[in-house]
């Protein structure tokens, strides 16, 4: 049974729900679950909602390290006989969870694809030092690897940080021989992962009171729940509240509860992606309504 006393003392005389929403339900199939709405049916619609306190998230890691907003970069050309780049592209690696070896193969691939010069380059990853080893293996040319411009003063959303590169200068030389990038790699995908929704949320995320930029978007700036992910690769894991006040929002005015948007994202705000739409998020919610 609730106890209510001293600032939700009045909340006595309401009712209490326990609400199970599963994206399983989301209104748009085409929709991703993690940027969806589920809408209540009519027999579950809530008026006078007035505190919605969050239970559990129940969430499997299913989610790419390599996803659309980390997978480009640039690539400069050189002649080592001749001063500015002689050829500059574009990459971008296809999006997906990989571990270290199978990013340096992919890597490789698109490297070797992209221009003759670079046909022979060898990216290899090193279990022993945890770092990628990588040439041209072409004695008149080295190449460089460059942030993605509307990336680069981010470290989840830059390509570079992904491989071990050095993120304060934004580039890694490919040289004509080995060369070792300076840091071990950082794929281990989401881990600090925010649930957000303007429904259940009375205030916007932190990050929005701290940073005045377009960091965090008005869109997704209604932080319900921290949850910091530490289930391997493919493996569902239930994250509770624990009796906290984390996850719990009281209202000053009631409102009607039809539907929940949700939005599940990472620290730098973007929405998590997956391939795997077979495995919904269900989140667990006390209502409290008069």
């Amino acid at each position: 049974m609730d106890s209510y006393s001293g600032s939700d003392a009045s909340l006595k005389s309401y009712n209490t729900v326990n609400l199970r929403l599963s994206t399983a339900y989301k209104t748009s199939s085409s929709a991703s679950d993690t940027n969806c709405t589920i809408q209540l049916t009519q027999s579950r619609l809530l008026t006078n909602v007035v505190k919605a306190d969050v239970n559990y998230v129940n969430i499997a890691n299913v989610f790419h390290n390599v996803a659309s907003y980390n997978n480009k970069f640039e690539i400069s050309i050189y002649d080592i006989s001749v001063g500015p780049p002689v050829q500059q592209y574009s990459l971008e690696m296809p999006r997906g969870y990989y571990n270290a070896t199978e990013l340096a193969a992919v890597l490789q691939a698109g490297l070797r694809a992209i221009d003759t010069r670079l046909a022979a380059t060898t990216i290899v990853y090193d279990t022993v030092i945890k770092r990628y080893i990588t040439a041209t293996n072409n004695s008149q040319y080295f190449c460089d690897l460059e942030a993605f411009s509307g990336n680069a003063n981010k470290f989840g959303n830059n390509f570079l940080w992904l491989i071990g590169a050095n993120v304060n200068t934004n580039v890694y030389r490919i040289g004509v021989g080995e060369t070792i990038t300076p840091f071990p790699t950082n794929l281990y995908g989401a881990t600090s992962v925010f649930l957000c929704s303007r429904k259940l949320a009375t205030t916007k995320s932190i990050f929005e009171l701290i940073d005045n930029t377009d960091r965090v978007s008005s869109t997704v700036g209604n932080e319900v729940m921290a949850i910091g992910i530490n289930s391997a690769y493919g493996v569902y894991q239930t994250y509770y509240n624990n009796g906290s006040d984390r996850g719990l929002n009281c209202f000053n005015t009631g409102f009607i509860l039809d539907e929940v948007d949700l939005q599940i994202v990472d620290e730098w705000n973007n929405f998590l992606e997956s391939d795997r739409p077979l495995n919904p998020i269900v989140i667990g919610v006390k209502l409290t309504y008069i």
